[in-house]
């Protein structure tokens, strides 16, 4: 992504693909931020509205992570975003799962139909399940 003339460069690459039943963000970089995390829940948001999709599958390969605090902060601006879509959320780095629970915590007392998951086949059967299956 690139820096605008009043906002600082968020350095992250951000590619989405079309599967069958779902859409597939993959989001990787060198470190997480909350400008990052927001940035590209946005465009993430913003491709299922064009779209259509209520699946979205999100796999994230950044190199460090938010706090706690900041988890709590960017999930709960952020949670508006899924409307309605069911997210599942997968993290390359297992180190991570503490702080990615945490967020899934927050998202689903926001409303949020979400699943953290440990691998991307897990997360891609929740996601085929149906709208039944729950975190």
């Amino acid at each position: 992504m690139r820096a605008t003339r009043n906002q600082p460069q968020i350095r992250y690459e951000l590619k989405m693909q079309q599967r069958p039943g779902y859409l597939h963000a993959y989001v990787y970089g060198a470190a997480d931020s909350k400008a990052i995390d927001r940035s590209y829940f946005s465009r993430i948001a913003a491709r299922c509205r064009r779209g259509g999709y209520n699946n979205v599958l999100i796999e994230e390969d950044l190199g460090t992570q938010l706090s706690t605090a900041e988890i709590f902060d960017v999930v709960s601006s952020s949670a508006k975003l899924a409307d309605g879509t069911r997210v599942a959320f997968f993290d390359r780095h297992a180190s991570h799962r503490p702080g990615n629970l945490f967020g899934e915590t927050v998202a689903v007392n926001r409303g949020v139909c979400v699943k953290v998951c440990d691998t991307l086949e897990q997360a891609e059967a929740w996601l085929l399940a149906g709208p039944g299956q729950m975190p």
